[in-house]
């Protein structure tokens, strides 16, 4: 009897290798081309080009065999007589694909072969990935899987120069299904998952679709049916509303078997009544004699014979009629197997043996193998050993090397039967010594294979015990020398900063100065960094004693550079140019602020607050100038606060003379 999965399988591989896919652009319809073509009466290179083009279209349609056979000849014929080498290359290529149709395989990769070669002496890139990736599919219909592989890799390779995503995406789609079919599950998804990236990249709904039906079919495959289902529905979503009908019925025939390995038959049944249903509306006959095969099955499956028999009868009835040989070989075994259900092993013999006549005529050897295998068990059950014992050799030699100890047991338990039947309880007896046997060298097995999985993860736990070891071990040395380059960095530029301070300290007037100008002072000078951006200056010019305090912007070095830059301003505004007015002083410190950093149009961002009073010896007077800073007068025991302005504030005393004046910190008396 066909299984669900057999059916669905051979369904799958019909159905995308009848699929057209092409690369190539569109072209006018092929009567004008015909109709220009009967009007050029000149051989010459545009009349090849004519042939050319029709025949690249004549590839895209499905009565393709007929329309190439009728103009490839032309245009081999007119392109050697030319010397015309794209013609040529093009006809060989197009003459491949009619010999593959006639089913000249060898003709074919020779025909394609020959046509690589003019390609790649003409270097054209196209025609290169295309003889590439049809030596790829002549390699896999022939089952020479590795050679298949290789060139489709080789077509990857140039499809990817073309940037020709549609041709990449179905190169990689035929190498998933090549692993499939040899069993390679891992790479097969690995190739599918690759095809979907580029059919969702490119937005193909399509191609997405049947990348997650073959996706569904290797996780079937595996046994894992709620993975096959989940990409089935996938495949449904990615499909749309265009999704066409025959996706549909992969589809729905997918659901259905995934649904019965998971033991659920009224799922699987409405399913498969929806694969029977878009069958019968796509016309499609051997479509429709598949799902009722399957229907069989499943009704056979639930017990049911009686109505699995209704099914397998008229998947025979229309396979008859259209003589569809693999059709009827699953049908005939499934109707045996719903005879021998319902007691009558006659029929089920007789329809056994149909199945076997009919696998034999299509030489399809594995369900010529299924039907042998039916029939000795059928007939080991009626108790005929001899006929099972024939049929049994049969099942064996054409299993070749298959005869594992399963098949060795069955085979000499009916050769006992064969020899006497009295020796039943013998051979009851050496049965169960063998199942001991078995049970015993399971045990053995299950034993030996948990020590080398114990011995397999102590050595990789060891492995990543050790690993971490050395992750850690270079770590630590990676930190430490982390550590001393810091350290280093740390020292330079602390001694960096130290050095910045002697130089700041040195501008800073000294206590000899000071002491020379007041009788009587103190300074309260705490940098909130080691070097600071405040600073005080003091000045004398004939009688005029001048004193200074700022708070230049920013803190640290930055600071620092700016006391610098006020210091020598200071310096060059009082003691060279002899400016004693403090408002003088402010703006011709403003205008050199301004200047020095107008060129990088940040004025506003550098510059001081700062406070300045010039004190008159001889009349006991001051003025006051600031910007931002604040002077404080005592006079009679009363602080009094000179306000700045946010620019320049003047301020001039009355001319009395005070007896104690107290500014910025320098107490003058």
């Amino acid at each position: 009897m066909l299984s669900c999965k057999s059916l669905f399988k051979l369904m799958l591989c019909l159905g995308f290798m009848s699929m057209s896919f092409t690369g190539y652009a569109q072209h006018p319809k092929l009567d004008s081309l015909t109709t220009l073509l009967n009007n050029h009466r000149k051989a010459d290179t545009q009349k090849a080009e004519l042939l050319l083009s029709i025949c690249k279209l004549a590839h895209t349609k499905k009565n393709k065999k007929e329309l190439l056979e009728r103009y490839t000849l032309q245009l081999l014929a007119l392109s050697n007589q030319l010397e015309f080498k794209k013609g040529k290359g093009y006809a060989l290529f197009y003459l491949g694909t009619v010999k593959n149709l006639n089913g000249e395989n060898n003709k074919a990769l020779e025909c394609t072969r020959q046509s690589l070669t003019i390609m790649r002496d003409i270097n054209d890139k196209t025609g290169i990935a295309t003889c590439l990736q049809e030596l790829g599919s002549l390699h896999r219909q022939l089952s020479r899987h590795e050679e298949a592989i290789q060139y489709y890799l080789k077509a990857i390779q140039s499809h990817q120069e073309l940037k020709d995503t549609f041709n990449i995406a179905l190169c990689q789609m035929r190498i998933g299904s090549i692993y499939d079919h040899i069993g390679n599950y891992e790479q097969s998804l690995n190739y599918y998952y690759k095809t979907l990236r580029y059919s969702e990249a490119v937005g193909d709904k399509n191609r997405t679709c049947e990348v997650y039906i073959c996706i569904g079919i290797v996780f079937y495959e595996q046994n894992k049916y709620k993975e096959a289902i989940n990409n089935m529905n996938k495949a449904l979503i990615a499909g749309g509303e265009e999704i066409s009908k025959q996706n549909l019925v992969y589809i729905n025939n997918n659901l259905a078997i995934s649904y019965a390995g998971l033991k659920e038959p009224k799922k699987a049944l409405e399913y498969q009544f929806k694969t029977l249903k878009l069958a019968e509306e796509l016309n499609d006959d051997r479509g429709y004699v598949m799902s009722c095969g399957n229907i069989g099955s499943m009704y056979v499956e639930m017990n049911n014979p009686k109505e699995g028999l209704k099914y397998y009868l008229q998947a025979i009835k229309l396979g008859e009629k259209i003589n569809y040989g693999v059709g009827l070989t699953f049908s005939y075994n499934g109707i045996g197997s719903c005879y021998v259900a319902l007691k009558q092993p006659g029929l089920a013999i007789t329809y056994y043996l149909k199945a076997l006549n009919t696998a034999k005529e299509i030489n399809y050897k594995s369900e010529v193998r299924t039907a042998y295998s039916l029939l000795s068990n059928l007939y080991e059950q009626e108790k005929n050993y001899k006929e099972a014992l024939a049929y049994h050799r049969l099942y064996g030699d054409l299993k070749d090397s298959i005869l594992n100890e399963e098949s060795l047991k069955q085979t000499t338990e009916l050769n006992v039967r064969y020899e006497t039947d009295k020796k039943a309880k013998e051979i009851l007896l050496l049965t169960k010594d063998q199942e001991l046997k078995d049970k015993t060298m399971k045990q053995q097995r299950l034993v030996k294979t948990g020590l080398i999985i114990g011995l397999g993860l102590f050595l990789a736990l060891s492995f990543v015990l050790f690993n971490r070891y050395r992750f850690k071990q270079k770590a630590h040395l990676i930190l430490e020398k982390q550590k001393q380059e810091i350290y280093q960095k740390n020292v330079l530029i602390t001694d960096s900063i130290d050095y910045a301070k002697t130089i700041q300290e040195a501008i800073l007037p000294d206590d000899e100065k000071l002491t020379a100008l007041f009788p009587d002072y103190f300074i309260l000078y705490k940098p909130k960094a080691t070097v600071s951006g405040d600073f005080y200056w003091v000045a004398k010019k004939e009688n005029e004693l001048i004193c200074a305090v700022a708070d230049c912007t920013g803190h640290g070095v930055p600071g620092a550079f700016m006391s610098l830059l006020g210091h020598n301003m200071l310096e060059n505004v009082v003691s060279r140019e002899g400016v004693v007015d403090p408002g003088s002083i402010l703006t011709a410190l403003n205008e050199e602020i301004v200047a020095h950093f107008s060129k990088n149009h940040q004025t506003t961002k550098h510059g001081m607050d700062i406070a300045i009073v010039s004190i008159n010896s001889s009349s006991h007077t001051f003025q006051y100038a600031g910007a931002k800073n604040s002077v404080y007068l005592v006079r009679e025991n009363v602080l009094h606060e000179l306000k700045a302005d946010k620019f320049i504030t003047n301020w001039i005393s009355d001319g009395e003379q005070m007896d104690d004046i107290l500014v910025m910190g320098i107490r003058y008396a």
